[in-house]
């Protein structure tokens, strides 16, 4: 259901990018806020995509899994693939990882980005508003790709023991 719910919203991210695309070259005027709005939903898509791609590559069977050198130095390499009870919970570990780091984070950013929209500022002529969205909405994805680097980093490096994610092993069945 988190990986449905993380392509759904970035549906819903991209809807709503489309729409604003739209109103920038269909209205004479724009809200000031709109170029913010523009880079926040940018930083969103690329969280929602980014958690769409983690959650699915959870969902590759053990079979597929990176072999322990634990198995690899035995000869006898598992094609069974069995989970166990500590790959669930492993699993389960992750899942909560990058849900509650990219797709929660990239949903409160929808939100942000939606509440801006309302904010009822003097409109501007949308000449000068084009260029500002253009501008931070290539922000907005860089700093969409530079925090999803930092989540990845943080979940492959952790050094707390109970926090840290384990790399998904298929060890010898």
């Amino acid at each position: 259901s988190k990986f449905t719910a993380s392509t759904f919203l970035a549906g819903f991210g991209l809807t709503i990018v489309s729409g604003q695309v739209f109103t920038i070259w269909q209205s004479s005027e724009l809200p000031l806020l709109f170029p913010l709005t523009v880079g926040i939903m940018a930083a969103a898509i690329v969280l929602f995509v980014k958690a769409v791609v983690r959650l699915d590559e959870l969902t590759m069977p053990k079979r597929f899994w990176e072999e322990s050198a634990a198995a690899a130095n035995t000869g006898h390499s598992s094609r069974k693939g069995y989970l166990l009870d500590d790959d669930l919970w492993e699993l389960r570990k992750h899942m909560i990882f990058y849900w509650t780091r990219l797709t929660i984070v990239a949903t409160w950013l929808t939100g942000i980005s939606v509440l801006a929209m309302l904010v009822p500022y003097k409109p501007l002529a949308a000449k000068q508003i084009r260029l500002a969205a253009f501008a931070l909405a290539l922000l907005g994805a860089i700093l969409g790709i530079a925090y999803c680097t930092i989540v990845i980093a943080v979940a492959e490096r952790a050094t707390d023991e109970t926090k840290r994610l384990k790399p998904l092993m298929r060890q010898f069945d």
